[in-house]
Order: structure tokens, then C-alpha cells, then sequence
């Protein structure tokens, strides 16, 4: 009985002390210590023979603590297969599903922004009627600031090209004065009389083409004289004064006050047939993109003239 309880006792010192050792100790043993000269305690020695012949009940503890061990790594290692089998597949549903979640945005919005892209050109294509006459309006005053430029120039005595005023008001007779204006005494003027409305507005503008032509007949004579002569470059820069004079008023009443008023003089399909049969006379007589082209011109001939760069007319 004694030599039992005994046994119990230092089985439990034991299991106590060899907690205490580092792990990297379990890998050296007590002999291999006492083998190289270690001067072994009682104590030790008693810790010795406890651990190379450990008592029946350490025994048992020491298996019962490996069962105990194995159970639940053996429980651990299922509860990780199964997380690594939940992962496997979300990772196996992600990559199944991840392609058809981009690709259908992708298609939405590349299909949107067709649809975007249609709109806008369906859009440009769709240009009313004021809206083109107003644009056409663009091209005069660019004109404008050509005949402007070019009388800087004939006041200074630059040397420049009058080739360049022929040009300019080249363009404004086959474009303004020829298709513009004849668009709007054709098919604008015409609906606000048979309307009764804006009746004084419309007869002024009308003397003002007639008078716009012949300056621009005059203009076209003088031009190629007008550097030269000092006469015809005198009547060259009244005319060029007087036409800035007239039409800068001209198109910002027809702007303002008359185009606005043109979808109240006319039914829907007659708005929309005058959008038609102005594009038409715009194909017949300029070809494809004629209001481009014409812009084109103009912007080459403000190269010329020095004064492409928008910049210079902002006040310093």
C-alpha cells in the first residue's frame, strides 16, 4: 500500500516537472545528460526512473491524454475537410458565376451605349429647322469677322492676299445668300404671312437680303482691285462695313425673335418636312456634310487671315 501511494506521488512530481521542460528537451533523454559527465541530484535521479519506468497509473493518464489527443484531431481534421470542401466549391460556384455576372453588365451597358450612340446620331440627323438656320448663322458671323479682319488690314497697309476677301464673300453669296436666305423666303417667310403674324418683321428682312446681295456683288467686283487701287479699296471697305453693319442685327432678330416662332406658325408635319427639304437643297447643292464643308472653308480662311486662335479676342 505504501509503496503505491508512493508511486502516485512521484508520478505526479513527474508529470509535473517534465510540463515545466522546454519542448525542445523532449528530443535529449536523462542518460544522454548523465552520459556526458552531468552530475546527477536524488532528485533527478528519482525523475530518472520515473520517466524511463512511469508508474501503471501515469500510464494510463499519459494513453488516456493520447486518445483524448487523437479524438480530437481526428475531429479537427473532419471539420477541416469540410471547410476545405465549403471552399471548394464557393470558390467552384464563384468562378461559374463570376463570368456571367461581367459578361451581363458588359452586354448592358455595350448595349446602352449603342443605344446612346444611335440616339445621338439619330439626333444630329434630326436637326429642326431653326436649328439649322441658326447654325447657318454661325457661318455668316465667321464670315463676318473675316471682313472684319480684312479691314484691320487694308488700314494698316499690311500685305496680305485679297484673294482671301474674294473667298470669303464666295462663300457668303453660294451659301447665305443663295441657300440660306432662299430657304427662309421660300419656306419661312411664306407661313408667318399666310399666319398673319410678325408680317413687319419678315418684310425688313426680306429688303435686307435683296440689299445683301448687291453688296455682296459689290464685294466680289472690288476685291481683287481693292489693294491696289485706292479708290476701290475705299468702296471695298464701305461695302465690307456696311454688310457687317446690316446683317450682324439681321440674324440676331431671326434668331431671337422669328425662328422661335416658327413651330407655332406650322403643323408637325410641315415642321418636319421643312427639315427635310432643307437637308435635300443643302445635298443638291453643296453634296454630302455641305454645312461641314462649309465651316471647313471658313476655318481655313481665318488661318490664313490670323485669326483662327480664338484666344486673341479675349480682353487682356
Amino acid at each position: 500500500m505504501f509503496d503505491r501511494l508512493r508511486s502516485r506521488s512521484i508520478g505526479r512530481i513527474c508529470s509535473r516537472a517534465w510540463d515545466r521542460v522546454p519542448v525542445r528537451a523532449y528530443r535529449v533523454s536523462i542518460k544522454d545528460i548523465a552520459g556526458v559527465g552531468y552530475r546527477i541530484s536524488p532528485l533527478e535521479r528519482g525523475l530518472r526512473s520515473s520517466v524511463e519506468a512511469p508508474s501503471p497509473g501515469a500510464e494510463r493518464a499519459r494513453r488516456r491524454d493520447k486518445l483524448g489527443s487523437q479524438i480530437h484531431g481526428s475531429a479537427d481534421m473532419v471539420v477541416m475537410q469540410s471547410k476545405r470542401r465549403l471552399l471548394v466549391l464557393g470558390g467552384a460556384l464563384a468562378a461559374v458565376a463570376a463570368p456571367a455576372l461581367i459578361t451581363l453588365p458588359a452586354l448592358a451597358e455595350r448595349k446602352g451605349g449603342g443605344g446612346k450612340r444611335k440616339g445621338a446620331e439619330k439626333k444630329d440627323e434630326d436637326v429642326s429647322p431653326p436649328e439649322d438656320l441658326m447654325r447657318e448663322h454661325g457661318v455668316l458671323d465667321r464670315v463676318l469677322l473675316l471682313y472684319e479682319a480684312g479691314i484691320r488690314k487694308f488700314a494698316s497697309n499690311d500685305d496680305f492676299d485679297p484673294e482671301m476677301i474674294t473667298q470669303s464673300a464666295g462663300i457668303i453669296r453660294d451659301f447665305i445668300n443663295n441657300y440660306h436666305e432662299k430657304s427662309e423666303e421660300e419656306h419661312v417667310f411664306p407661313r408667318f404671312r399666310k399666319a398673319g403674324r410678325m408680317t413687319d418683321l419678315v418684310d425688313v428682312l426680306l429688303r435686307q437680303h435683296e440689299a445683301g446681295r448687291k453688296v455682296t456683288d459689290n464685294i466680289l467686283r472690288l476685291a481683287p482691285t481693292g489693294r491696289g487701287n485706292t479708290d476701290d479699296r475705299k468702296q471695298l471697305v464701305g461695302a465690307m462695313q456696311s454688310f457687317i453693319t446690316m446683317y450682324r442685327p439681321h440674324a440676331a432678330r431671326e434668331d431671337t425673335d422669328l425662328f422661335p416662332k416658327l413651330k407655332d406658325v406650322v403643323s408637325s408635319n410641315e415642321y418636319d418636312a421643312m427639315a427635310e427639304d432643307f437637308e435635300k437643297k443643302e445635298h443638291q447643292l453643296f453634296g454630302e456634310d455641305g454645312f461641314e464643308k462649309m465651316a471647313a472653308r471658313v476655318a481655313q480662311l481665318e488661318q490664313q487671315m490670323g485669326i483662327h486662335d480664338l484666344n486673341q479676342f479675349t480682353p487682356r
